[in-house]
């Protein structure tokens, strides 16, 4: 009988003889949750002066803004009527002005922001002297923010305060620096599960990226090897924590060599989540993947866009015909522009505003 029993336990896998996997404190994303599918079909833009390897995209004020560490500066604006190049910022170094990785760039009612991970400095700009296509030479931070700590994700806040995603293992989930980069406290916890991680597996498991919500009162987590979406408020407090819709987990291995300590994806187990989240309106857009690590085939171009509201409720999903690995919206004409590397590096452009929600 115990033969007979262990050979169906066999047989159905992990469905009835081991308890189901879940986060603590979590609730079920479904891929029927988004009331409405919509197809959307990409065109190519074609910009007056072409860039080599554009790897980031972002809209503001009508311009079409593309980042490319290949070209002799870094940030590229074009006018979105006709894709005419309207000035080109920002060069690659250590100096005070200038970046060794920019990994965001937003702007609040006066200011325009650019992050620079590897250095940990934040540099606020007038939002009006790219409007007015000031010349390089010419342009000049307003003011220069360097936090104490390195970050790996990070959102200004109301009060000109920080809240970041930390690369260090001693910090909490959230961290929340002042509008001088000073430390002020660290809160939240990682998710967990049945698997236990090491430190540094969590750091590595854990990878997200964090965007404050329209509304300006929580924020959201949309992590990149889990498909989970987590809302804390502005103090650090969980609110919501979302799983789905596919419902994986980290898979990742930590080997040691000597003193140096290394995290890795695993083949064939580590899948791609949630990708390039973006809060313009009263929605939060992002990508998701869900597909497997395979390092003999590196893909990371995605088709689904997901559409929520500012609680993290569905509202929508999008399914592009030709996929993406970043991506930013121009709410005012509700179209979308992506980046893909298939067959070679290019910008499409989707017309959300066909669709209504």
């Amino acid at each position: 009988m115990k033969n007979y029993l262990a050979a169906i336990c066999l047989f159905v896998g992990f469905t009835s003889c081991q308890p189901n996997l879940k986060y603590s404190d979590s609730t079920s994303l479904e891929w029927n949750d988004f009331p409405d599918v919509y197809p959307v079909h990409g065109t190519e833009v074609k910009l007056d002066e072409e860039l080599l390897r554009p790897s980031r995209c972002y809209f503001t004020d009508q311009k079409l803004i593309l980042k490319d560490d290949s070209e002799d500066y870094l940030l590229h604006f074009y006018e979105a009527d006709h894709f005419q190049k309207a000035g080109s910022y920002f060069t690659f170094g250590n100096g005070p002005d200038e970046y060794l990785w920019i990994n965001n760039v937003w702007t609040d009612d006066s200011s325009l922001w650019v992050s620079d991970l590897r250095k940990s400095t934040v540099h606020r700009y007038k939002r009006s002297d790219f409007i007015k296509n000031i010349a390089p030479s010419e342009l000049m931070a307003e003011k220069v923010v360097r936090l104490q700590d390195p970050y790996s994700s990070l959102v200004s806040l109301p009060d000109s305060s920080f809240l970041t995603l930390a690369g260090d293992i001693r910090k909490k989930r959230i961290s929340h620096y002042d509008k001088n980069g000073i430390f002020l406290e660290t809160a939240g916890e990682f998710p967990t599960w049945q698997e236990e991680l090491s430190p540094f597996e969590l750091l590595e498991g854990f990878q997200a990226n964090l965007v404050l919500s329209p509304d300006k009162k929580s924020v959201f987590l949309f992590y990149m090897q889990t498909d989970l979406i987590e809302q804390y408020d502005l103090q650090g407090k969980l609110l919501k924590r979302i799983h789905g819709p596919e419902k994986f987990f980290p898979a990742v291995k930590q080997k040691s060599h000597g003193t140096n300590v290394h995290v890795s994806s695993v083949a064939g187990k580590s899948r791609d989540a949630y990708f390039s989240p973006l809060a313009t309106g009263d929605k939060i857009y992002v990508l998701y993947s869900g597909e497997y690590f395979n390092p003999e085939k590196m893909n990371y171009l995605k088709k689904h866009l997901f559409v929520f509201d500012k609680a993290g409720k569905p509202v929508c999903r999008y399914e592009l015909d030709q996929p993406i690995f970043c991506f930013t919206i121009d709410e005012q004409n509700q179209i979308l522009y992506g980046i893909s590397d298939q067959p070679e590096f290019h910008i499409l452009k989707f017309e959300l505003g066909i669709n209504k929600y």
